[in-house]
């Protein structure tokens, strides 16, 4: 009998211990945004376009450019070009701006206007149809960042452009690359919780 209460005691302890393990990994599944590419443009065949020759020389942002792959079949950037003139034919298009502030990057969410231009949308459109996202990075304060830095915000803003959000903005405390960085909960690259996100947007 004493063995029996011993046994249940460890198994108990366990179950408890192992709840602060998998917490991430089931946390916040809703923390992203409802909007949608246009003309049924599924995301497995999406392009990014670098409108900065430094940036697109760049390792550290470059290779963040295609973190996002490999974690949904539905999800994939396929192409990654330089684009000198800014033309924004990508659906996803990375910008050399001069930021307010301490902000190293931003996302910018376009849907195409009666007269056949761009209008920028609210990022938290729940019925938007999408037909390009725009990044803005500062160059002086990506510069001045480290490659653990440039490499998470690269990824944390590409992350917008494939609709995830700020996982605090849903109540969530779970650890992700998605966490702004003064939430206290950030991660430098994609976590767990960010690849359930990316799944229950865009499919398995």
């Amino acid at each position: 009998m004493k063995s029996l209460h011993k046994f249940t005691s460890l198994a108990l302890l366990m179950l408890f211990v192992s709840m602060f393990f998998v917490e991430d990994a089931f946390a916040c599944s809703g923390a992203y945004y409802g909007w949608k590419w246009a003309n049924n443009k599924n995301a497995t065949g999406l392009t990014a376009k670098m409108c900065s020759r430094d940036f697109y020389y760049n390792l550290d942002a470059s290779k963040s450019i295609f973190t996002w792959n490999n974690i949904s079949s539905k999800v994939k950037i396929s192409q990654y070009t330089f684009s000198g003139d800014s033309d924004n034919t990508g659906d996803i298009n990375f910008h050399s701006v001069e930021l307010t502030g301490t902000t190293i990057g931003r996302a910018h969410l376009y849907k195409k206007n009666v007269l056949g231009g761009y209008s920028e949308i609210d990022i938290s459109s729940s019925s938007a149809q999408v037909v390009q996202a725009r990044i803005d990075l500062d160059p002086s304060l990506l510069d001045a960042s480290n490659s653990t830095q440039k490499t998470k915000t690269v990824i944390h803003e590409t992350g917008h452009a494939l609709a995830l959000m700020h996982p605090l903005l849903n109540n969530c405390t779970a650890r992700a690359v998605m966490q702004q960085s003064s939430s206290g909960y950030a991660n430098t690259t994609v976590n767990q919780h960010d690849k359930n996100n990316l799944i229950a947007k865009w499919g398995s």
